[in-house]
């Protein structure tokens, strides 16, 4: 982290890239001088070398699109990477296979990262100001205490990121266990197997490329909600399926799409993963627009370090369930349904922005259908009043919605101080004001929230009127 918010990215890649070829090319040598000790080393070389990939490949994004671009880039990247691991995953697999195929699997290694290195030097090279401050001594577990430390006082940042991390975790105790549900559950062999991870990497894709459409070039909070709701509707699914003891030999995938279950099964995957990738590409981009310039790799790398603890934690929590505890699959699936759901209520209670900015375009889309125009008037970054005109309740709302940057509105206190809708209107970061002669101390207060706000760079919508406009005109 601190050496891609210190260093050119391109230039980091590149040369991440050339030590992956040197990895690939001593790998290559263990497999064939059959050195056990060396494979091992070389598995430890590419876990680090994804270390130092991971940051950059993340941090370069924010560096290199726009505001709008960030949840396409980060759709493209989720969906690239899943398609490559499923890709690389029946590749090998089936090279693997059989001795008299190993020169094929030895050039496909080889032509995998030359397609990398490639790809690299084609990364247009960046003319920004990056920071060139030195490097701190090399203390790993100091730094890396301090940089969990920073992270964690940063809120949203923090829960984006323990939201991640869940979703790895949860992938992760899926897949691992996808050939063992295909065998226990579904009756059937690897085809079937085969089929699941396919149509899982195909769903992740699918719902991270289609997060950036239904966020309409806006990094969109309220679509975490709808991915974790998809995504518990899918594992719900996975539960209730069960075996059936009348078939005796495992199904090849062609028999499997007779089975009754054929479809459930394929809904209920496909969801989970669909949702997951709804869930993911939103976080990733929050993480990215939100965090402080000079720290945006390194909060990447915060959030792999906590990534990687929760691979352990599915690790530990497989062995345990199945192994000591001796529970079906099914049951260890409803434990995972049950710390979902309970992991998204703490996350959307400690930043309520996510579930209000769920129910505002869910509340916007039931009742309204919106053109937008002038919406490029409205300045990209930096302080902005938006005067608004009022002509009705539901004005703050649509505004929410149609501008892509987050509008903090000053609305009157007893409106705001409705007991249901004080929670909404504080967690989208609203301001309370009343009249000098109401409230003087309030009315002080007001401006200089306000004031700060400004500041900060924050967007402010005000209702000049003070009531619903009568002509509907503005003044």
């Amino acid at each position: 982290g601190l050496l891609a918010d210190r260093f050119e990215k391109r230039f980091l890649i590149v040369r991440i890239k050339w030590l992956e070829v040197f990895i690939m090319v001593v790998g290559i040598l263990a497999f064939v001088f059959d050195l056990i000790p060396v494979m091992v080393l070389v598995l430890c070389l590419l876990g680090l070398q994804s270390t130092f990939f991971g940051p950059v490949k993340y941090g370069i994004l924010p560096e290199r699109l726009r505001e709008e671009e960030l949840m396409l880039g980060n759709g493209l990247v989720e969906a690239g990477t899943f398609l490559a691991i499923l890709g690389g995953t029946l590749v090998g697999a089936s090279l693997v296979a059989r001795e008299s195929l190993y020169p094929w699997l030895f050039a496909a290694m080889v032509a995998s990262v030359i397609i990398g290195v490639l790809a690299a030097y084609a990364i247009p090279a960046y003319h920004g100001e990056t920071d060139r401050h030195a490097l701190p001594p090399f203390r790993p577990w100091q730094q890396t205490k301090a940089l969990l430390a920073y992270t964690a006082r940063q809120k949203t940042i923090f829960q984006c990121i323990l939201a991640i991390s869940w979703f790895w975790l949860l992938g992760g105790a899926l897949l691992t266990q996808i050939p063992q549900y295909t065998k226990e559950i579904l009756n059937s062999g690897p085809s079937v197997t085969t089929y699941l991870l396919v149509l899982f990497s195909v769903g992740i894709g699918v719902g991270s490329l289609l997060s950036n459409l239904l966020a309409r070039g806006r990094i969109e909070a309220g679509l975490v909600p709808v991915g974790a709701f998809i995504l518990a509707a899918g594992l719900a699914g996975v539960i209730t399926i069960s075996a059936n003891p009348a078939i005796t030999e495992a199904q090849t995938l062609a028999a499997f799409w007779h089975d009754p279950r054929f479809v459930r099964t394929t809904l209920s995957f496909f969801a989970i993963a669909f949702g997951g990738g709804i869930y993911a590409v939103p976080l990733y981009a929050i993480i990215q627009h939100r965090a402080e310039s000079g720290h945006k790799s390194q909060m990447i790398a915060a959030n792999n370090i906590i990534n990687a603890l929760f691979l352990v934690i599915v690790s530990l929590l497989g062995v345990l369930v199945l192994g000591v505890l001796g529970w079906s699959l099914q049951a260890m699936f409803a434990l995972l349904l049950v710390l979902h759901l309970a992991i998204s209520l703490y996350i959307f209670t400690v930043v309520p922005e996510f579930i209000m900015r769920c129910l505002v375009i869910l509340i916007i889309a039931c009742c309204y259908r919106l053109r937008v125009e002038g919406r490029d008037n409205v300045p990209k970054s930096g302080a902005a009043i938006i005067a608004c005109n009022h002509l009705s309740y539901m004005d703050a709302l649509i505004l929410m919605v149609a501008i892509r940057r987050p509008v903090r509105f000053i609305m009157y206190y007893k409106i705001f101080q409705i007991p249901l809708l004080r929670y909404i209107f504080k967690s989208a970061g609203a301001f309370p004001i009343a009249g000098q002669r109401e409230d003087a101390a309030l009315f002080r207060a007001s401006f200089e929230h306000v004031h700060n706000a400004l500041g900060k760079g924050d967007l402010i919508g005000i209702f000049p009127e003070g009531e619903l406009s009568r002509d509907g005109k503005l003044g």
